[in-house]
């Protein structure tokens, strides 16, 4: 079966059905936007603002992947950041460009991939993105993207969606068990429905992760912390649920909300206060080095799966395991 071009499909999605886009305004103008923000902040995730903290990153280089149309990039830019954006669809790169222009923000957007960042090592305070990465194939690979653009000490956020909530849930039991869509369409398809489409049959990738499976993720950082929030139910049709929700909403939110917020920091080059006084390719050669243990002893981990559970296969003589660990180990020492 021919593998199906996900990042293809992400372009077809939101260049036809832009995320969040408002059909009774035009596209572009102030009225535009402004309805933009009231759905995101007022009604769909009046949270946001507060757990992400727009306002913490004065002055800072931060940079957004998959800047949609704007909103959370415009706040950034008013609290005072000095942001950068990227995203994989045009529509979505114009529209952010143009709310830029209307409030007299330098533009800084480029149409790229997140699996693959157009930026220098270490060049950010801090890197955003909501509810975007579990739309590319590799998660891992764009996470470790951007672990390498961020600073020592800088600070990433992120939003997945959470396989543990109750719109996770309803979607697997309502739109997959009992109105058959696993069955007529496959889990994908299914998935790919809860996108709002009005002008596509595309099938955009959507993965869900669990707490455990997003602190895998983010392992090669420092400090992790993860919360689930939108519950999402308050406007539900059944009363009991519409009030079950408004009452409880904290709880309801921190236990089955259908994203995961994480914020990981890089380790900073200073451990304990003082400087660890090591060359700067001695990361590199430990790297080498651990690699060549991990491939000889058949450990899958890091280098080779990411954050996979350890597993052994039958390994190489102890001689000859040695012999290649030395081996790597020099020839990155000649590099460096």
């Amino acid at each position: 079966m021919k593998q199906r071009d996900w990042k293809a499909e992400a372009i077809k999605q939101w260049n036809a059905d832009p995320c969040g886009a408002d059909r009774t305004t035009t596209f572009g103008t102030p009225e535009f936007f402004a309805h933009i923000d009231h759905k995101r902040y007022v009604e769909y995730a009046p949270w946001l603002p507060q757990v992400v903290g727009f306002d913490r990153y004065a002055e800072k280089r931060l940079l957004e992947i998959g800047v949609g149309l704007g909103a959370d990039y415009i706040s950034f830019a008013r609290a005072g950041a000095r942001c950068f954006g990227i995203d994989l669809t045009p529509v979505h790169i114009e529209a952010t460009r143009r709310r830029l222009l209307l409030e007299h923000y330098p533009v800084r957007l480029t149409r790229g991939d997140a699996e693959s960042l157009p930026f220098a090592d270490q060049c950010m305070d801090a890197v955003y993105s909501f509810g975007v990465l579990h739309h590319t194939p590799d998660t891992r690979g764009a996470i470790q993207e951007i672990f390498r653009v961020l600073r020592p000490g800088g600070e990433a956020i992120v939003g997945l969606y959470h396989w543990g909530s109750a719109f996770y849930l309803q979607t697997v039991l309502v739109r997959g068990l009992l109105r058959g869509g696993f069955f007529r369409y496959g889990y994908r398809r299914t998935m790919s429905q809860i996108e709002q489409r009005e002008h596509s049959d595309a099938i955009p990738l959507v993965k869900v992760y669990s707490r455990r499976e997003a602190r895998r993720l983010f392992s090669g950082f420092g400090k992790i912390q993860i919360e689930a929030r939108h519950f999402g139910y308050s406007n539900s049709r059944f009363a009991v649920i519409r009030k079950l929700a408004k009452r409880y909403s904290e709880v309801l939110d921190l236990a089955f909300g259908w994203y995961l917020i994480v914020r990981a920091r890089k380790p900073p080059l200073e451990t304990g206060g003082r400087k660890t006084g090591r060359h700067p390719g001695v990361s590199r050669i430990c790297s080498a080095g651990f690699l060549s243990i991990s491939r000889s002893c058949g450990i899958r981990g890091f280098y080779d799966t990411g954050f996979s559970p350890e597993r052994l296969r039958p390994s190489l003589p102890l001689a000859a395991r040695v012999k290649m660990i030395l081996s790597a180990t020099k020839a990155q020492i000649l590099k460096t």
